[in-house]
């Protein structure tokens, strides 16, 4: 009896599918445009720190914390006390200084980002932990084409992320 196949069985075509799978696993992630991943985490980072911030200046009403920006030489914000504005809080855990650099240390994987802050390049929370100045601040991440605002209570200290 002469048998001859005719088509592909349907584990042939599943064999085939996996291959496929498989390459294209490997391939896409380094088509992949990371911008806004960056962009997400820098939010998280900057978020974590604002409320942290917030945190600090309900505790300790009498010297409240402030969030400085800047964005010579690089990217970076860090945590002062109002009394002493350019030096960066020293973090309890032996780490060094409460200062954000983009594309260094914890923020390595979002450089690339700008921030701002508007209107004045900094503020701070009262001991009620609303902002001082009744001033909304706006922190504005950005690589150029996107960016991200994150939006800043002055009565509550609620921080709203806006944008992609």
């Amino acid at each position: 009896m002469n048998t001859t196949r005719r088509g592909y069985t349907l584990f042939d075509m599943l064999i085939v599918l996996a291959i496929i799978a498989a390459v294209m696993a490997l391939v896409l992630p380094r088509f992949r445009d990371t911008t806004y991943v960056r962009l997400l985490a820098a939010a998280e980072i900057a978020t974590s720190d604002i409320e942290f911030a917030q945190s600090l200046c309900v505790a300790n009403p009498q010297d409240p914390v402030v969030v400085m920006f800047s964005s010579a030489p690089t990217p970076r914000y860090w945590l002062a006390l109002t009394s002493d504005p350019a030096t960066p809080i020293d973090l309890d855990n032996g780490a060094g200084p409460y200062r954000v650099i983009f594309g260094e240390g914890r923020a390595r994987h979002i450089g690339g980002v700008s921030v701002s802050c508007t209107p004045t390049g900094s503020f701070s929370f009262d001991g009620m932990g609303a902002v001082g100045g009744f001033v909304s601040p706006v922190v504005t991440l950005s690589d150029g084409s996107r960016e991200i605002r994150l939006e800043i209570s002055a009565t509550t200290g609620s921080i709203t992320q806006v944008g992609d």
